[in-house]
């Protein structure tokens, strides 16, 4: 591992502990001001509600495009600092004043601890995307362990704040006490955690345009916009079931099950794939939603929902830092805390309105989390069929195919933007081997004597959106090329297996590939291209050795299956001057992938043609 990992990776884990020791400090020091200012009551009460979270809400609403500029310039590693310290001082000018008083505003002192921690957050927000790569970690993960750090610290900084309240007096009392090493050792984590902006902005290019530029840009594409809806359903879900619906000693097993939730729903390392969850997660969600509605209980359900809450999380984090601009990343998080910010509010204004009777606004609030739950339901079935359909598939064939991967291009592979994805076909499974690796939905080529059968068919046209390759042998026109271009016009990953058919023989392991690839190239000439080999499919139930797939051979157990990446490139416009010249640079490049598997060379030049009695599209 070189230095730059290692000093990556210390980098992040200071970072997480002061994430983790944040929320201990800011946690143990607004449970204790809550029970201080109730006068050790647990119970809210709702004018209590209504000003607390109003304070905490405000300011991560109004100051958004503020925060999201800040976050992505380079003075964000600064605002951090600052924010921490802002924390550090309030806490200890509470704390002076509350023993030399005997009391002071502590609604005053979580709302600027809920205000700094809106800037400390969006800050944060834009760093993991920025560094990931370089630390050689998953993505999905690390947005995962983050969000473990926050999930355990307000765990523990809530007992300490409400078990410890009286413990410590006459002196500073233990929940002060830990909201000072928590905001101290955060400070000086912090400091040792400076990470270098990648794209920066400056702050005098403006607040509103760019934070409406950076919205415009994350509605209009569609990962990013149904990822950023349903982070906000779920807020609005947890926020009304921990705040006003579960009675206070069901808190603790709320927080549990929340932090399990996270645990779980970052374990995944694909950062598309791990959508997969969510639609089975909703299932449970709404079934909690109407067993407490039904019943009127809100202990056990309620926990039961903050696991699902929980599982869903870190995969749709995941897949919203990478679907906004990366110039202004720290817009996006300003975004997202603002529509939980608004959300706040609307329970605010909500409670007021309900204030006169607490159990009907109990009823009701009930009836709207049910149905804003069956609403996400379908919500998550239609929009992540696709990751979940993947995510089953891929742990139905985990005993079957060890997959594995490695070459320089691995760690590199684009999450988002156009890419041509260059492969040797072995079988009829190349596509799911290499989705396993490539970190977001592909659009493969199929020929349509399986893409036409009636339930793939569907699949292929509704789900997996797969192009659909006419099976004939000569034709003038060729539409599925066209379709290709199209989808690489609008920034998708295409799956393209040049030689246009499955490997027939074990000593012919490349064909010459076919003009298709240059006619894409020619006309997408900017196109970057990610070449790769596989290597374990020959001989496979899904290969052609020994009769035709899935015929004369034993189903597959437990059978390696190897993919060398090399890193993507853009082709040489000088290359595509003629069809034959471009087919056989990538030939060549395809098969230097191959190399890196430790495979004996193959000259591209004694690769054999196409025979047209036996070429025959497969998928």
């Amino acid at each position: 591992m070189n230095q730059s990992v290692t000093a990556t990776r210390l980098r992040l884990t200071t970072l997480w502990m002061a994430v983790f020791s944040r929320a201990v400090g800011e946690n143990a020091v607004r449970a204790y001001a809550i029970l201080r200012q109730s006068d050790g009551l647990r119970e809210h009460t709702v004018g209590f509600l209504f000003l607390w979270l109003g304070l905490a809400a405000v300011p991560a609403f109004a100051l958004a495009p503020l925060i999201g500029a800040i976050a992505s310039s380079r003075g964000r590693w600064l605002v951090m600092v600052l924010a921490t310290l802002a924390g550090l001082g309030v806490i200890a000018w509470s704390s002076f004043e509350e023993h030399r008083e005997g009391q002071t505003f502590w609604l005053g002192c979580i709302a600027v601890l809920a205000f700094e921690s809106a800037f400390f957050s969006a800050c944060r927000f834009a760093i993991l995307p920025e560094t990931f790569k370089q630390a050689r970690v998953s993505l999905s993960q690390l947005i995962g362990l983050f969000a473990v750090a926050t999930g355990v610290g307000m765990l523990v900084g809530l007992w300490i704040g409400v078990e410890h309240f009286l413990d410590g007096k006459p002196g500073m009392p233990v929940p002060l006490q830990f909201g000072h090493i928590g905001y101290g050792l955060a400070l000086v984590c912090i400091l040792l955690a400076r990470f270098p902006t990648e794209k920066p902005v400056r702050i005098n290019d403006g607040l509103v345009v760019p934070m409406l530029r950076s919205a415009r840009a994350i509605f209009g594409q569609r990962d990013g916009r149904n990822a950023l809806l349903a982070l906000w359903g779920l807020f609005a879900i947890g926020l009304a079931v921990n705040q006003w619906m579960m009675p206070r000693e069901a808190t603790y097993g709320f927080f549990l099950a929340l932090i399990i939730g996270l645990s779980a729903g970052g374990l995944h390392p694909h950062p598309y794939r791990t959508l997969g969850v969510i639609p089975f997660a909703s299932i449970g969600l709404a079934v909690c939603a109407v067993w407490t509605v039904t019943s009127g209980d809100w202990y056990s359900p309620a926990v039961g929902m903050a696991g699902f809450i929980g599982l869903m999380f870190p995969p749709l984090l995941t897949i919203f830092a990478i679907n906004q601009p990366d110039e202004t990343r720290g817009h996006g998080g300003a975004i997202l805390h603002a529509g939980w910010a608004a959300i706040t509010g609307c329970f605010v204004v909500y409670l007021l309105l309900t204030l006169a009777d607490p159990i009907a606004s109990r009823k009701m609030l009930g009836n709207g989390i049910m149905a804003l739950s069956l609403v996400g339901l379908v919500f998550a079935w239609r929009v992540f069929l696709r990751a979940a359909i993947e995510l089953t598939t891929e742990i139905v064939l985990w005993p079957i195919y060890r997959i594995s991967a490695t070459g320089p291009g691995l760690p590199l592979l684009p999450f988002k933007g156009p890419l041509l994805v260059v492969a040797n076909h072995t079988a009829m499974f190349d596509p799911l081997w290499l989705a396993k690796y490539l970190p977001r939905p592909i659009r493969p080529m199929m020929t349509s004597k399986f893409y036409d059968l009636r339930v793939m068919s569907w699949l292929m046209r509704k789900v997996f959106r797969a192009i659909r390759v006419p099976n004939v042998s000569a034709r003038k026109e060729a539409p599925e090329l066209l379709e290709a271009i199209a989808a690489l016009d609008r920034g998708e990953c295409v799956v393209i297996f040049p030689e246009g058919w499955l490997q027939r023989k074990e000593e012919i392991e490349l064909r010459r590939f076919g003009r298709g690839i240059w006619q894409i190239l020619s006309a997408r000439p900017q196109t970057p291209i990610l070449t790769c080999w596989i290597r374990g499919g020959w001989g496979s139930y899904f290969s052609y050795k020994s009769g035709l797939p899935m015929k004369n051979k034993r189903f597959d157990f437990w059978r390696r299956i190897r993919i060398a990446f090399l890193e993507s490139f853009v082709i040489d416009p000088a290359l595509l001057a003629t069809h034959m010249e471009t087919r056989l640079y990538l030939m060549k490049v395809v098969l230097e992938a191959r190399a890196i598997l430790g495979l004996p060379p193959i000259d591209p030049f004694k690769v054999p043609i196409h025979d047209d009695e036996v070429k025959e599209e497969t998928p």
